[in-house]
């Protein structure tokens, strides 16, 4: 959505130098309005762009590599007890058997609840709106952190080992990396809970706004063109600049397509299918 929104953009500045700005026509109206209403959702188009990438399934997998490795992850909260390690609380988890784990959490009561609530409050967690997980499995402490994601955002964490009623580890939002921070009110931004209703009805007004501006485009495309036509000129298009295009650019095009479509497979699966299209049409000129 990004792409077409920059795309869309470029192709507005290249026709503005080239027209005089006399619009007439019903084809011509829609297509003013399509670029009026593109213009003023671009900034929200690329915000939402952007904060999707994150958390989408490839893509956003391909961003968690580049945090982790450029130190801006988000940080992780240290459940294991008895001095274990984060890997080996995990590899106890799959070792220890299912009735196990089923037969702790049935020694679990309310009362464990209301004194992981109180360590909790008592190290700091004060929002309104809290999640208490109970151990996992054994040798894993409970858990008890904030979801109020609203402004201000309240996303701290504890783990607490109960059986000695102390804290053992804690993750401050304050001290998050600046990326993450960003990260996360992006997200929540996206999802329309970052500043309540007012998120909430910008998103429905950009909804209106994106389905208004792709219907006239489509609606304007209607009325001159048909699907041939337009895949016909979109090959000898794409032909011509990579025709009159230098060894350099070829090169260079070549290069940030690929890695575009490496951090972005949906983008390179879709670039795939226009290149076999254009290979197809020319095999037919």
């Amino acid at each position: 959505m990004g792409l077409l929104a920059l795309s869309g953009l470029y192709h507005w500045m290249i026709r503005r130098k080239n027209t005089s700005g006399v619009v007439s026509g019903t084809r011509a109206q829609l297509l003013k309005w399509h670029r009026w209403i593109g213009l003023i959702l671009l900034p929200l188009l690329l915000f939402f762009s952007i904060t999707g990438l994150t958390w989408s399934n490839w893509a956003g997998s391909n961003i968690l590599s580049l945090r982790q490795a450029l130190g801006w992850q988000t940080p992780s909260l240290n459940t294991a007890l008895s001095g274990q390690t984060a890997a080996d609380a995990h590899a106890a988890h799959h070792e220890h058997h299912q009735g196990m784990v089923m037969q702790m959490h049935s020694m679990i009561s309310a009362h464990d609840f209301e004194l992981a609530l109180k360590l909790a409050r008592n190290e700091g967690i004060s929002a309104n709106k809290i999640q208490i997980r109970p151990p996992a499995a054994p040798n894993q402490a409970w858990i008890v952190e904030e979801i109020d994601r609203g402004w201000p955002t309240q996303v701290d964490s504890v783990a607490i080992d109960l059986q000695q009623q102390r804290v053992i580890d804690h993750v401050d939002f304050e001290r998050f990396p600046l990326v993450a921070k960003l990260t996360r009110w992006g997200v929540d931004a996206h999802m329309g809970v970052l500043f309540g209703w007012p998120n909430q009805l910008l998103l429905v007004l950009f909804a209106l706004g994106l389905c208004a501006a792709i219907l006239m485009a489509y609606r304007a495309w209607w009325k001159t063109s048909n699907f041939k036509q337009s895949t016909m000129m979109f090959s000898q298009h794409s032909l011509t600049i990579w025709q009159k295009g230098s060894m350099s650019q070829r090169i260079g095009l070549i290069l940030l397509l690929g890695v575009t479509s490496l951090c972005l497979p949906i983008f390179g699966l879709s670039i795939l299918v226009a290149l076999v299209l254009i290979l197809l049409r020319r095999q037919r000129l």
